[in-house]
C-alpha cells in the first residue's frame, strides 16, 4: 500500500502520550505561523515549524478546538525530531469526529511509526510499557467497525509497527481473526499485507487466496504467498489446481497494478502450465528494467520443467 506523503494539503481548511510531555506550547510566534503555512500549502515550512516546536509545542494544538490549527499541528508533527512522542496524542486526534482531522492523524501516525526504529526508541528510553499503551490505543481504533475503513487501515499499520518494535517477550498476542473476518474487503486485504512479519501469516493468506470472495483480498493474499519478487529463498507452498487458476487469473488482470502482479511471478514459475509460462513472458516484457533479471531467472526455471 503506497502512503501519500502530501497528506496534509488534501484535507484543506474547509467545511496517551509520554509522561512529562508537558504543556509548553513553544514559541507563540512560531505557533502562529502554522496555519498560514498550511493554508499556502507550504509543506517545507510546516516541517521547519514542527522541528522548532517539537512534540511539546504541538501536542495541545492538535487536540484543540481550533480546526485549522489542529490540522496544521498534526501535519507539522512530521518535522519534530521527537515526533514518536506524539503517537498517543495522534491516537486521540484520530478518534475525533471530524473526518479530515482523523484521517490526517492516522496518516501522519503511520508515517511516524514506520520511520521509528529500535535504535531511536532505545536512545530515548521509550519503554515496552509505553509502546504497549500506544499499541492498544491504535488497536482500539482498528477494532471499531463503526469507523471509516481507511482510518482503520492506517491505524492497523501503526499498531502493527508498534507490535514489531516491542520486545518479543513483552508483546501481547495480536489477534487477527476478527479483522480477517471483517465485512470490509479493504480491511481484510490490508491486514494480510501489513501484518507484522513475525506473525508468519502465510498459511492464513493461502486460505484467503483459495476462498475469499473478494478479488482484492485474493490479490493481497497471493502477494503474501508468492512474493515479493526477488526475495531470496522464497519457498512457495503446494498450490491446488483451484489456487493455481486463481493466481493465473489475478496475474492476467491488466487492470491491476503491475507491481502487485509481478509479486505473483514466483508462483507462476512453479505452476506447471503453458498459460503460466506465457504469462511470465508477458509480465517480463511489461516490467521495469530493474526487475527483469529476477523475472528472466524465474522464466528459465519454469521453462526447465
Amino acid at each position: 500500500m503506497t502512503r501519500l506523503l502530501t497528506i496534509a494539503l488534501h484535507v484543506g481548511l474547509i467545511g496517551v502520550g509520554l509522561i512529562g510531555l508537558g504543556t509548553d506550547l513553544g514559541s507563540q510566534a512560531q505557533a502562529d505561523e502554522l496555519v498560514p503555512a498550511l493554508r499556502h500549502g507550504n509543506s517545507q515550512e510546516l516541517v521547519r515549524l514542527g522541528s522548532q516546536l517539537g512534540a511539546s509545542g504541538l501536542a495541545d494544538h492538535m487536540l484543540g478546538e481550533d480546526r485549522p490549527l489542529a490540522l496544521a499541528a498534526i501535519r507539522a508533527s512530521l518535522g519534530a525530531d521527537d515526533s514518536f512522542a506524539l503517537l498517543g496524542h495522534l491516537a486521540r486526534a484520530a478518534r475525533r469526529p471530524d473526518r479530515s482531522i482523523a484521517l490526517l492523524a492516522v496518516e501522519v501516525a503511520a508515517e511516524i511509526a514506520q520511520r521509528s526504529d529500535l535504535e531511536l526508541l532505545e536512545s530515548e528510553e521509550v519503554s515496552d510499557a509505553q509502546l504497549l499503551d500506544w499499541y492498544q490505543a491504535w488497536r482500539d481504533i482498528v477494532d471499531d467497525d463503526k469507523r471509516w475503513v481507511d482510518i482503520r487501515i492506517y491505524a492497523f499499520e501503526t499498531a502493527a509497527r508498534l507490535h514489531e518494535l516491542m520486545s518479543p517477550s513483552k508483546r501481547p498476542v495480536m489477534e487477527l481473526d476478527n479483522l480477517l473476518a471483517d465485512e470490509q474487503a479493504e480491511l481484510r486485504a490490508a491486514v494480510l499485507t501489513l501484518a507484522p512479519k513475525h506473525l508468519a501469516i502465510e498459511s492464513k493468506a493461502l486460505s484467503f487466496l483459495a476462498s475469499d470472495r473478494s478479488e482484492l483480498v485474493a490479490l493481497s493474499a497471493a502477494q503474501v504467498v508468492c512474493g515479493p519478487l526477488g526475495m531470496a529463498n522464497k519457498k512457495i507452498p503446494n498450490l491446488s489446481d483451484a489456487v493455481a487458476e486463481r493466481v493465473i487469473r489475478l496475474a492476467s488482470d491488466g487492470t491491476r497494478d503491475i507491481a502487485a502482479r509481478l509479486d505473483l511471478a514466483p508462483c507462476l514459475a512453479v505452476i506447471d502450465s503453458p498459460e503460466s509460462r506465457k504469462l511470465l513472458g508477458v509480465l517480463t516484457q511489461s516490467s521495469p528494467p530493474a526487475l527483469r533479471a529476477s523475472l528472466l531467472a524465474l522464466t528459465r526455471k519454469s521453462s526447465a520443467k
